[in-house]
């Protein structure tokens, strides 16, 4: 957010920010309030969760339909905005180099930040 290291700058915008990177943040939870023409997998009012590219952080974002994911029931929106980036890869880091299989057990020792 603070565009360092500097070689960032280069993809981000050099002296300010490009206009697609103003509005910082990934990971989104929240209720559908409009739909676009070609829309079929959700309605007005659906809770859903999922990726939103440099928008995250704003009250309201535009994504496509690929996205989102309709909320699992009992999660909070607190909890849903923390699967798809830092949940994603620490399932990928359990599955793919960890090699967890259905069963095994996994101690999470010194968990925080985003993916801990």
């Amino acid at each position: 957010m603070r565009g360092k290291p500097l070689l960032v700058r280069i993809s981000a915008g050099l002296a300010k920010p490009k206009p697609e990177y103003q509005v910082q943040g990934i990971d989104v939870a929240g209720i559908v309030d409009a739909l676009g023409a070609d829309v079929t997998r959700f309605k007005v009012g659906d809770t859903v969760f999922g990726n939103a590219p440099f928008g995250g952080l704003a009250d309201f974002v535009a994504v496509k339909e690929a996205q989102l994911s309709i909320m699992p029931v009992g999660l909070s929106m607190i909890e849903a905005t923390c699967l798809p980036v830092a949940g994603g890869t620490a399932l990928q880091a359990l599955r793919e180099y960890g090699k967890v299989q259905t069963g095994d057990q996994v101690l999470a020792k010194g968990s925080s930040g985003g993916v801990g």
